[in-house]
């Protein structure tokens, strides 16, 4: 009896240790830098497997969805002790950044044309939908026109 009383310890014990062991998946990742790494994905990595690179970070202001089947991969492929809870697993990778949105492009273009334009009419048309633009946080968010060819 006390033979079986140690083992079931034992055991308990092993699925203990284990369990301590496994990394779980972040509730979401923000990155502000270029790099996505098995840390900003899931807790409970040792710091050297933390710090490695997996990734491109998303363009500023974007995000990209990792689904469960995704990161199972990635796990298994780095020696990462998480299984998916479920098939819905699921993690959002996100950058912000700084947002130039097209009225700001828009207003500098004819402030830098209003210096040259003879006459009191400027009419300023774009070939398709004027872009927003995204710069990543550690950049100053600055818009200039440097060069006008029309």
């Amino acid at each position: 009896m006390s033979q079986i009383l140690a083992m079931l310890v034992a055991a308990a014990v092993f699925v203990f240790a284990v369990a301590s062991e496994a990394a779980t998946l972040r509730d979401a990742a923000v990155i502000t830098g270029d790099r996505v790494t098995l840390g900003d994905l899931f807790d409970g990595l040792p710091d050297d497997q933390a710090a490695v690179a997996i990734a491109r970070a998303p363009r500023p202001g974007r995000d990209i969805p990792l689904d469960a089947p995704w990161l199972d991969r990635l796990a298994r492929a780095h020696g990462v002790a998480w299984t998916p809870a479920d098939r819905f697993a699921r993690i959002v990778v996100s950058r912000p950044g700084h947002r130039i949105d097209a009225g700001r492009i828009d207003d500098a273009l004819r402030a830098a044309l209003a210096g040259r334009a003879t006459g009191d009419r400027l009419d300023l048309r774009f070939d398709g939908a004027l872009p927003e633009t995204w710069l990543p946080l550690d950049t100053m968010p600055t818009l200039a026109v440097e060069t006008l060819t029309y």
